[in-house]
């Protein structure tokens, strides 16, 4: 090899060195570990980076061509969870705020009302159980150290309204439905509103097992059903009239719309829902068409049942010690606070007699649960 070709050589091999370490030192490494790095860089290029606690941030190269430390800007500190307890209530009857929680440490943003504070370099504010959207503890909606609202130092955090509620209320609002189905956290309620009828011939509409039920009515407080009921029979299939006894009331009963207060969405069935820690009930009752006997009974797991028997329309306020095994009668006993912790439903029955077939065409509306 000539002299020439050796010093041509070492020459290509110089640029192809020097084209590597510029190529090592862009503005933007895909390597980037947030840490500081020992690669030569470009005097003044800049690149993202994570800093600590997951923060992102930016280098620059500096003049000893060494990149510089990862720099968030200024940091702020989360703290604790803003908390608001029983949910606010507004004038549509929907569930606001709830129990909040903020997440990555920030400051929390609440949702369902005005915004509440961010962290003024320390926790942010506490929201309370009044005035929905309202947090104390800081000046409401102005944050120091960064962006009003968006923490810095870590990945901002965002309160939402505790678990999503379907149609939820709290402890002074009414039941509400959200395609026929209740949840009322105040009141560790939640479960479907639906139709049924005995199997002598009663029929109700809507029908729950072959029609669309209360799926299609959307967001409600009021739910409306008519139908028929059969007139009782014997077991033979014949006239009960004289000797009421005699009839078949488990085969002759009617129809009913009803509430099952502990049921989850995946279940199949209703569990017992504890009703000795509140007073009662109240709702309001529309009748249109009334059949043979019209009652509200408080349905237990073990089939037992209490009812109590209305006529007119208005507005019932009802305390549990209302209730009796046989309201249609002047006898009967009241629920003990072990038979309230069973209940299983509380239904609204359109009944049936011995002596004639019965229509019915009325509304259950504003259904409370009285503390």
């Amino acid at each position: 090899m000539s002299k020439l070709q050796n010093y041509s050589g070492s020459i290509t091999w110089a640029f192809a060195a020097l084209s590597l370490s510029l190529v090592g030192c862009s503005s933007k490494d895909s390597n980037n570990n947030g840490g500081q790095s020992s690669a030569v860089c470009t005097q003044g290029a800049t690149r993202e980076c994570v800093g600590p606690a997951a923060c992102k941030g930016a280098q620059i190269c500096q003049t000893d061509l060494s990149w510089t430390t990862c720099d968030c800007g200024p940091s702020g500190t989360g703290g604790g969870a803003a908390t608001g307890g029983a949910s606010a209530v507004n004038s549509s009857n929907t569930d606001v705020g709830g129990t909040a929680s903020a997440t990555g440490g920030a400051p929390t943003v609440a949702t369902g009302g005005a915004t509440s504070s961010a962290a003024t370099g320390g926790a942010p504010g506490v929201a309370t159980g009044g005035t929905p959207g309202v947090a104390t503890g800081g000046t409401p909606g102005v944050a120091t150290g960064g962006t009003p609202g968006v923490a810095t130092g870590g990945t901002p955090g965002v309160a939402t309204g505790g678990t999503a509620s379907a149609g939820g209320s709290s402890a002074n609002t009414f039941l509400t439905s959200v395609d026929g189905w209740i949840v009322d956290a105040a009141h560790a309620l939640q479960g479907p509103v639906f139709t049924y009828a005995d199997s002598g011939g009663s029929n109700i509409t809507p029908n729950c097992v072959t029609g669309t039920c209360f799926k299609s009515a959307g967001t409600t407080t009021e739910f409306c059903v008519t139908g028929q009921v059969a007139k009782a029979l014997d077991q033979y299939g014949d006239s009960c009239q004289l000797t009421s006894d005699l009839c078949v009331w488990s085969k002759y009963w009617g129809a009913a719309v009803a509430i099952n207060p502990n049921q989850t969405p995946t279940a199949t069935d209703a569990s017992a829902w504890d009703a000795s820690k509140y007073t009662g009930i109240s709702f309001k009752a529309t009748v249109n068409t009334l059949p043979p006997n019209l009652r509200v009974y408080l349905n237990l797991i073990d089939g037992s049942q209490f009812c109590y028997q209305f006529t007119a329309t208005k507005t019932y306020s009802l305390l549990w010690s209302q209730f009796h095994t046989d309201c249609y009668t002047t006898g009967g006993s009241a629920p003990t606070a072990a038979n309230l912790a069973q209940v299983k439903s509380i239904a609204w029955q359109a009944g049936t007699n011995a002596s004639q077939v019965g229509f019915f065409d009325f509304c259950v509306a504003e259904v409370k649960i009285l503390p």
